[in-house]
């Protein structure tokens, strides 16, 4: 069941959506946060470079300075991704500083790392939308990911 508020809630996002496309803006950005991976997907090969790329990752500061970036141009919103975001310790901190700044945050994610205290977290930092990846059902899922039981913790 729809409610009033989230029909005026959509209602609102949709005119920002067009007024920004309007206006000729960027309606979202797509953030990396890390190379790292806790699963091994045979559809993915990005957390091989996780376990062997020698990049530095960006520090908690470097993320919050390119999200004031996008702020100041007017970005609604950012799209956290990884291989898996929340393997950063400071997912949570990065989450609430981009909040801070006016952004929407979603996250992709495996879906395999939400604790009970991670899931209330993310519900108080407003996150508008969390992805959780399937690629099947029971063992089928847990097949691609490379991992048992990858399917009951998603």
């Amino acid at each position: 069941m729809i409610n009033a508020l989230d029909l005026t809630s959509r209602a609102a996002r949709a005119l920002r959506r067009e007024w920004i496309l309007k206006r000729g803006g960027i309606l979202s950005a797509t953030f990396g946060m890390t190379y790292k991976c806790n699963l091994r997907c045979t559809t993915c090969g990005v957390w091989v470079r996780g376990e062997t790329d020698t990049l530095v990752e960006l520090t908690t500061g470097e993320i919050l300075e390119a999200a004031r970036q996008l702020a100041e141009l007017r970005v609604p919103q950012v799209i956290l991704v990884g291989s898996e975001p929340l393997l950063r310790r400071d997912s949570l901190e990065i989450i609430d500083g981009m909040r801070a700044l006016g952004l929407e945050v979603d996250v992709i994610t495996n879906g395999t790392l939400f604790t009970e205290r991670t899931s209330e977290r993310v519900v108080q930092a407003s996150v508008r939308a969390i992805t959780v990846s399937i690629d099947g059902v029971g063992k089928r899922h847990d097949e691609v990911r490379g991992q048992e039981r990858a399917w009951e913790r998603a």
